[in-house]
Formats: structure tokens, sequence, C-alpha cells
């Protein structure tokens, strides 16, 4: 799998387009129209932020603990590749049933030991 990356900051300003507001706390809202070079960002002055670039990219970085809650539905299209690299251990809980539909190869490596369990029927097929 490829490295991830952070992409760079598309932070190009020139005056008199760029408009910056800094709160005493050390909070920053920045909205800057350079030609070219437009983006708005974000930030915690802990350094957590969001941003969007010219072409529309948009950059979360969180500094400390992230999360996410929905209490309706939630829908994720990606119209593109996408990876992901959890640099740590990672477990998934579904409290309802789960189907995943492959329309490709699927390639699965584990570095150690498997271990498969099932209280109900287990059924392979080719």
């Amino acid at each position: 799998m490829a490295q991830i990356q952070e992409p760079p900051s598309a932070y190009n300003a020139k005056h008199p387009y760029n408009k910056t507001r800094t709160t005493p706390g050390g909070h920053v809202q920045m909205f800057d129209d350079t030609p070219g070079a437009e983006i708005i960002r974000t930030q915690h002055r802990a350094g957590t932020f969001v941003e969007w670039h010219p072409d529309g990219t948009e950059v979360h970085r969180v500094v400390g603990k992230g999360y996410r809650v929905v209490f309706q539905d939630d829908n994720v299209i990606i119209k593109g590749t996408c990876n992901v690299m959890i640099e740590g251990n990672a477990e998934v809980t579904i409290q309802g049933d789960a189907i995943t539909n492959i329309q490709g190869n699927m390639n699965t490596v584990v570095e150690k030991d498997v271990n498969i369990a099932s209280k109900g029927d287990m059924m392979l097929s080719a």
C-alpha cells in the first residue's frame, strides 16, 4: 500500500486578498482570495485544523483525539481510490448484519496467526 501523506498547504497569500482573524486565545480563521491560491482555513490554537484548497481538496488534521457521532443514517461515496492506514490496533463492532460485495479480486495478507470462530453455521464455496 502506498504511504499516505498530508498534502502541503496551498497557502500563498498576497495582499490585499488575504483576510485573517485571530482570537486572543490563538484560534485562526483565514479567507484567502489570492488568484490561483484561494483557500479557507479554520484552526484551533492546539493545531487541529480544516483547510480547503483551490482545487477543492479538503484537509483535516486532528492533533488530539477525533470523534464522529451520527444519530441517523450515514452514507459515504468515494469515486476513486481509498487508502486507510491505522498505526495501531483496530476493532470494528457491528450490531447487525455485515455484507461485503467485492466486484473484483480480494487479497488478504496476515503476518501472524488467523483465528476464525462462528457460533452458527459456516459455509465456504467456490
